[in-house]
């Protein structure tokens, strides 16, 4: 014979055909378990209509979908207004002047990111021959184009602009006043902007030897 079944649960519910499942479980105790673990229901008030709403989120700020998207509307047309205001004077311009503004905009935008590209490759280059030699020292792109700028983007040499050297196909470049040949360190000290090109050019003529271009200091050293 098996054991007989009991009749009622733990806590005391009857064992009738309504109030359990297959498996014999009470499902009395299992709605009052379901009740337990439900989150209690808040009463908030709608972020967008102020109506009162009965949910059970804790985030939730707004009755519905529809007021929900109202103000992520709203908040989207005030981000755009204030985009619209920064630009408001680029809508009274013409077609062409409008185009002409953005291409020399472009433009400069394009050659500012080439100057500080070039200034960080020659950083990266002296660096890499600096510690080929065991000389020490480092410097930034950053750092050349504030030395150039005090120099007012000048060559020591021949006293050229910057402008003057690319017209006559030169460049402007970061020149160790001692050469790290002879045991310069490759630090911002002892640098100084030379003009690069043919074998005419104040970086080519300097050669491996010690000259300070810069003024207030001794022409050649050594």
């Amino acid at each position: 014979m098996g054991i007989p079944k009991q009749t009622h649960c733990k806590r005391g519910h009857e064992r009738t055909a309504e109030n359990v499942d297959s498996n014999y479980t009470c499902l009395l105790c299992k709605h009052l378990a379901d009740a337990a673990r439900r989150k209690p229901s808040v009463t908030k008030s709608c972020a967008w209509c102020n109506e009162d709403f009965t949910t059970t989120k804790s985030k939730q700020v707004y009755c519905g979908r529809q007021c929900k998207h109202s103000a992520h509307v709203k908040k989207h047309n005030a981000a755009r207004g204030i985009r619209v205001a920064k630009t408001r004077w680029h809508y009274g311009l013409t077609h062409e002047e409008r185009f002409l503004i953005d291409t020399l905009w472009s433009r400069e935008q394009r050659k500012d990111y080439e100057r500080k590209r070039t200034a960080h490759n020659k950083a990266k280059l002296h660096r890499r021959n600096a510690r080929i030699r065991g000389n020490g020292g480092s410097w930034t792109g950053k750092q050349w184009v504030a030395l150039k700028a005090a120099h007012e983007d000048k060559c020591l040499g021949c006293g050229r602009t910057e402008t003057e050297v690319i017209a006559m196909g030169r460049k402007l470049v970061p020149d160790h006043i001692k050469p790290l040949s002879l045991g310069g360190a490759n630090s911002i000290e002892n640098l100084q902007p030379l003009c690069h090109g043919d074998g005419s050019s104040c970086n080519m003529l300097k050669s491996a030897r010690w000259i300070d271009y810069r003024p207030g200091f001794p022409l050649e050293i050594s």
